[in-house]
């Protein structure tokens, strides 16, 4: 699904998802759907984790 990510964001999802901030779903980072509390809880979580 890199051809639905904005041009101007594709660096910032390959350093997120390198980063494992964002895991995506089967494999796909889905830019055009909405995230779910849950999974903005494990993002917020995850960066948490990075800073501590």
């Amino acid at each position: 699904d890199d051809g639905q990510i904005a041009f101007w964001a594709l660096e910032a999802a390959a350093r997120t998802t390198a980063a494992g901030l964002i895991q995506g779903n089967n494999g796909k980072l889905m830019p055009n759907a909405s995230a779910s509390r849950a999974q903005a809880a494990a993002m917020v979580n995850r960066l948490l984790d990075l800073t501590a």
